[in-house]
């Protein structure tokens, strides 16, 4: 079983990548969102855009459950930091 160092550590390792790739489809989804916008905004004629249109609402959506996921991802590592790593885990009954 490892020391708990090691094991905060690995912890915070794990929560670092999560966010990291959180992060990543935020900024991704918000690049594909300024691109669409741009395009609007020079050629509001442009084929190519009338076919990008309908991803507008899925991009604001994917956006919104990013935000949602950071948030509550934030909210579990503050339980965790105030009440240790287990705070979250259900421990069967007599143990």
């Amino acid at each position: 079983m490892p020391s708990e160092p090691v094991a905060q550590s690995a912890i915070q390792r794990r929560h670092a990548v999560n966010r990291a790739r959180l992060l990543g489809i935020s900024a991704l989804g918000l690049s594909a969102t300024l691109v669409i916008i741009r395009l609007l905004v020079l050629d509001p004629t442009a084929d190519l855009l009338r076919q990008l249109a309908p991803l507008i609402p899925m991009l604001i959506l994917l956006g919104t459950g990013v935000s949602l996921l950071l948030r509550s991802h934030r909210l579990r590592l503050a339980l965790e930091a105030e009440l240790g790593p287990d705070a979250g885990k259900q421990h069967p009954v007599g143990s």
